[in-house]
């Protein structure tokens, strides 16, 4: 089992908050962000740990947030393993080479 990352932990525990909103509110503005709160319901822009999303309102955005962080999780981990089965082999191929 690979151990997790502190941005996969976090989208964790975002997802099984009571309120994700007000979680991730307050996370983005412990880290210096701005979070604008409106009493309509209007497009609501996200831009947070390298994730981008937007929704009417800060609960759909943040719940569009939520889903690009964990999709953006699955194309990291699969850039990963591509990666390291790369590395793997031109290292053969480097041992290959010296020998």
């Amino acid at each position: 089992m690979k151990p997790s990352s502190d941005f996969e932990l976090f989208v964790q525990n975002l997802e099984t908050h009571e309120k994700p909103a007000t979680f991730l509110r307050r996370k983005v503005i412990e880290l210096g962000g701005t979070w604008h709160d409106v009493d309509v319901t209007a497009l609501f822009e996200i831009h947070f740990m390298g994730v981008a999303a937007s929704g009417w309102g800060a609960e759909d955005a943040t719940q569009n947030w939520i889903k690009a962080a964990k999709a953006s999780l699955s194309i990291d981990s699969n850039l990963t393993a591509a990666y390291s089965d790369m590395s793997g082999s031109v290292a053969q191929l480097v041992r290959a080479e010296r020998s």
